[in-house]
């Protein structure tokens, strides 16, 4: 086998790999030691070698013989996130300690080649490690995606130690368009108010969240600076007007950084009094 055939094979395995699985492969020890020679190929610690742009995370996993999983893991499965990861997680069933990677116990169980836990243990993860908002954007995330559901997650999270994690599938929904629009349904929830979500209004079309009935609550991304899509929204929120409705428009920062003065806007609609800037 040749340098680059061995090269290949590594990029296969995600950019790094340990040298049993890689010779397991075909690899040859005298190509991997040429590979080396040759800078072709690093070797990160013994017993592991990588491309040498490979990805930090995954060098990382195969150095603790385990699979990346939680925030680490959300962009394979294509999950969206709130923070991006500051620190590398990875399952393992013990693990190095090494600075700035958090082990999660655990069977890998990764997927071929790629050193990436299974999505549902990486949501399991996630539910145990992150703060509630970053687990519950993944949690629905996948749910949306129809990845999974709520009733099959509740039956990977049994028991005392998993209540606080059960409590977030009460937030999910089959369907959620944003980020900031998962968040507002948490708060939504957790105000107490009754409302609806992607609710059609003959004449107004569909609004993200309709309160108590009358109170519209619309999320807005960053398409909807877009000239015609801002274009639309004045005019859908013209219409709801004098169809009797109230419009309220949020942006990611308010409902990310600002939930309270968010719900505090919410209340003084639905109340009908002014509050005080």
């Amino acid at each position: 086998m040749s340098v680059m055939d061995v090269v290949g094979l590594v990029k296969r395995f995600g950019g790094a790999v340990r040298v049993g699985p890689l010779l397991r492969a075909g690899a040859t020890e005298h190509a991997v030691r040429a590979a080396v020679r040759s800078q072709d190929l690093v070797q990160p610690r013994r017993g592991v070698v990588a491309l040498p742009a490979a990805n930090p995370a995954v060098v990382a996993a195969r150095i603790n013989g385990g699979a990346l999983s939680c925030v680490s893991a959300a962009g394979h499965h294509r999950l969206w996130v709130l923070h991006p990861a500051s620190h590398v997680h990875i399952r393992c069933p013990r693990g190095l300690g090494l600075p700035g990677v958090v082990i999660h116990r655990g069977p890998e169980q990764e997927y071929p080649f790629l050193p990436m836990a299974g999505l549902i243990d990486t949501l399991v993860d996630a539910v145990h490690c992150l703060p509630e908002p970053d687990s519950l954007v993944l949690l629905q995330s996948a749910i949306g995606q129809g990845s999974t559901t709520a009733a099959f997650l509740r039956t990977k999270l049994t028991g005392n130690r998993n209540g606080k994690a059960r409590k977030l599938l009460d937030y999910t929904t089959p369907r959620a368009d944003s980020v900031p629009e998962i968040l507002a349904r948490r708060l939504l929830v957790d105000s107490g108010y009754g409302f609806e979500s992607h609710v059609w209004i003959p004449g107004i079309g569909e609004v993200d969240f309709l309160v108590e009935g009358f109170l519209v609550i619309e999320i807005d991304g960053e398409q909807h600076w877009e000239k015609k899509q801002f274009k639309k929204d004045r005019r859908r929120d013209n219409h709801a007007t004098v169809g009797g409705y109230k419009v309220l428009r949020f942006v990611y920062d308010d409902v990310v950084y600002r939930p309270e003065d968010a719900l505090r806007l919410i209340a003084a609609a639905l109340s009908g009094r002014a509050i005080p800037f």
